[in-house]
């Protein structure tokens, strides 16, 4: 995987493999929103019917994260970064990806 840094605390995650690669290799796509309570986001979906997929719970990098889909079955991520993770440590300078 690779992160490349847009600006502040944005980013795009570029993720190895493809549509003719052999699973479990395989690539996928999705869509993650960055949130500020992922708690509160998540409760406020439940109360709409909103099914969680997963989560809420902590991902390879540290951060909060939790997946639903939205109405035609795409994968939405929603991801609240925590201070230690790599992402907010290059927004505020201190290191930069290395890999």
């Amino acid at each position: 995987m690779v992160y490349l840094h847009v600006a502040g605390d944005r980013f795009i995650e570029v993720f190895p493999g493809g549509v003719n690669t052999p699973l479990p290799e395989k690539s996928f796509m999705h869509l993650c929103l960055r949130s500020s309570d992922l708690k509160a986001d998540v409760l406020a979906l439940e109360a709409k019917g909103i099914a969680l997929e997963s989560g809420p719970g902590l991902g390879l990098d540290g951060n909060l994260q939790a997946w639903i889909r939205d109405p035609d079955g795409n994968a939405l991520e929603l991801m609240q970064l925590s201070e230690d993770s790599p992402q907010r440590r290059v927004a505020r300078g201190e290191t930069a990806f290395a890999g």
